[in-house]
Order: C-alpha cells, then structure tokens, then sequence
C-alpha cells in the first residue's frame, strides 16, 4: 500500500463530504511549521514525547497539508481526548 497515496484518497473521500476536509496551505514550509507547532501542543496534552506528524502535497488543492499520526499515542493508552487534533482541522490516522 502506498501510503501518501492511501491517505490523499481519504482526504478526497472527505472533500466530498465537506468544504474544507483539512487545514491546508500553500507552502509546505508553512505546513511544516504548524505542523511543528501543533505536534507540541498534542505532546503537551497528550502527556507524550512527541506526536509524528508528515506533510503532504495535495495536488487536487495545489495545497500542502499536515496529518498527524496517533499510532502511538493510542497504543501508548496516553491521556487526552483523542480527536483533540481533528476537532482543529487536522487530518489525523
């Protein structure tokens, strides 16, 4: 499986669904830089190290988004409301 590709296609899935499926932007630098931003807030809340994220280039949008991967945070069993990153517009998996 092709993950990025995997990941767009659910992202689409949303976009039909609704206006805006996530936070996008228009550089990845700058989707790296929330990104960055945002992992440290969820570590805070979450009572964790860290949570992993990667950017990705839409090209449906010709935007950059940020997903954020919750694998260890829930394997971990880590405090915090889990949608704590969706519920702000971030597409998590």
């Amino acid at each position: 499986m092709d993950f990025i590709t995997e990941t767009r296609k659910a992202i689409m899935q949303r976009a039909a669904e609704t206006k805006n499926p996530c936070r996008m932007y228009k550089s990845k630098d700058k989707a790296d830089s929330v990104a960055q931003e945002m992992s440290a807030k969820a570590a805070k809340h979450f009572g964790a190290d860290t949570v992993r994220y990667t950017v990705i280039y839409l090209p449906e949008f010709n935007k950059y988004t940020s997903i954020f991967d919750m694998t260890l945070i829930i394997a971990r069993g880590h405090g915090g409301n889990i949608s704590f990153l969706a519920e702000k517009g971030f597409f998590c998996y």
